[in-house]
């Protein structure tokens, strides 16, 4: 009887290395990862931006609401007879009825 030969395939050598789709999903996914880092690092410098605006914002809001403040007090004083009176008599030079200025009667004399 006749003998078959039976035809075995050589063993495949492995490679020693990573095959190229490793390798290809490796460098997607470490270029993703710097991707995103870049992007949460920009997103983080624009909060931080964003938290020193609010901060200005505030304290300049709470400074115009203290001068809005004082010019409230200031008009309420101005709107008193006291406030007028005065405002007339310093600034426009105005008198009651029956008053003289005692400099124009220095000067009279």
């Amino acid at each position: 009887m006749p003998t078959k030969r039976i035809h075995r395939k050589p063993p495949q050598r492995r490679k020693s290395g990573p095959s190229l789709l490793r390798r290809a999903v490796l460098v997607l996914g470490l270029l993703v990862l710097v991707a995103g880092a870049n992007w949460g690092y920009r997103h983080y410098q624009r909060v931080l931006d964003l938290d020193r605006q609010i901060a200005e914002l505030e304290a300049r809001k709470q400074s115009l609401q203290q001068q809005k403040q004082e010019y409230e007090a200031e008009l309420q004083w101005l709107q008193t007879p006291a406030a007028v009176e005065k405002i007339a008599r310093e600034e426009l030079g105005l008198l009651k009825a029956g008053e003289y200025r005692l400099d124009e009667v220095i000067k009279e004399q």
